[in-house]
């Protein structure tokens, strides 16, 4: 499991940890946790993870091919925020394979419809639910998922698509 983004209160890793900790998890299950954010909010992720579970680890800003190479190796890229824009984290996961588990606040409901994510709520009873409905998820349900997720990305969330919708929006309002 992988999250990957700003290290920010709103992104909700305290729950997410806690609901690591508290979920039925498979043997050899591993959080690891990659990102950047501002000082403060970077020593208090790394004091919370002095009590966390071992299977949780932190590994601090990725880019490029590492960044890269965490997305396509993950099983799902978890997102329990409470507040998100268009979050390119699950769209990169998306264009991996990789599916997501993720808050309705991520705005991105194709996911769901598709199959490309599970929903979670933002309290860690139910990021812990979809954790281990997620790692539990056998490998036919799991390739599913990350063909849904090709799919978004090779289609609704593709450049060409994007482009082709900011065309149409341009040519709207010049008319």
């Amino acid at each position: 499991m992988l999250y990957i983004g700003r290290i920010h209160p709103k992104k909700n890793l305290d729950a997410l940890i806690e609901a690591w900790d508290a979920a039925a998890l498979p043997e050899g299950a591993e959080l690891t946790i990659a990102g950047w954010g501002n000082a403060d909010d970077v020593a208090a992720l790394e004091a919370r993870l002095a009590s966390a579970p071992a299977s949780v680890r932190f590994v601090g800003p990725v880019h490029g091919e590492a960044k890269q190479a965490l997305l396509e190796q993950a099983r799902f890229v978890v997102l329990p925020s409470h507040s998100e824009g268009l979050p390119m984290t699950i769209l990169e996961a998306w264009a991996a394979g990789t599916p997501t588990v993720m808050t309705a606040a991520c705005h991105l409901p194709e996911g769901l419809a598709t199959g490309a994510a599970f929903e979670c709520e933002t309290e860690p009873s139910s990021i812990a639910a979809a954790l281990g409905r997620a790692l539990t998820l056998d490998e036919p349900g799991w390739r599913a998922m990350s063909n849904a997720a090709l799919g978004l990305a090779r289609g609704a969330f593709s450049a060409d698509h994007v482009m082709r919708r900011w065309v149409d929006a341009y040519r709207e309002l010049a008319a």
